[in-house]
């Protein structure tokens, strides 16, 4: 992945009105870029917005549902006329051992961390073929990389998050898009809490 200059880049991120999230909105404000900020709490997007100095446009979803990811993309193309960069960040965790979590849970998290981050992706890919220096952004965990008890569940999502990561960066290659994974370790969010 080359470096981009990030001044008129038309991001979409996801999970933003909380977090790493929120963070990488206000960031890419700063640095000039267009964002539409995704997230299913429309008054903490609100408040992002409001706060943030520059091109950016709230749209409450969820990712999981299907006409709210059509909805989103549609956002970026109504509003911006395009897309450069998805940044695929919302996502939901769980604590406790394995066996003691219902089958539910375990569904709950792919369908949010990895099932819905697959189908945005899919769905951002024609648009993304057309923008400049285009980046598929992948927000996982170092949990993602690496387990520990107690986590079962969400670093599975994690590592079919890495392992479908790796494998779209080499397909997506012709198309000139890129792929990238991020692995944070502990951060000071709510991501605990919610």
């Amino acid at each position: 992945m080359s470096y981009r200059d990030l001044a008129g880049l038309r991001v979409l991120i996801t999970g933003a009105s909380q977090g790493i999230g929120r963070s990488l909105v206000v960031e890419a404000v700063r640095r000039g870029c267009k964002v539409v900020a995704v997230a299913r709490g429309k008054d903490l997007l609100d408040e992002l917005v409001s706060g943030v100095k520059g091109n950016c446009v709230p749209f409450a979803g969820d990712i999981t549902n299907p006409a709210d990811r059509a909805g989103m993309l549609a956002a970026a193309m109504s509003q911006f006329g395009g897309l450069d960069i998805l940044v695929n960040n919302a996502g939901i965790g769980a604590t406790g051992q394995f066996v003691d979590n219902e089958p539910q849970t375990l569904r709950d998290i792919f369908e949010v961390n990895y099932f819905a981050t697959c189908e945005l992706t899919r769905a951002a890919i024609p648009i993304l073929k057309s923008g400049k220096q285009p980046c598929v952004v992948n927000i996982s965990s170092v949990l993602g990389r690496r387990s520990i008890p107690g986590r079962s569940l969400y670093s599975a999502s994690k590592f079919a998050l890495a392992g479908w990561s790796e494998a779209l960066r080499a397909e997506l290659l012709k198309d000139g898009i890129d792929v990238t994974v991020i692995n944070p370790g502990v951060t000071n969010t709510n991501f605990p809490k919610n």
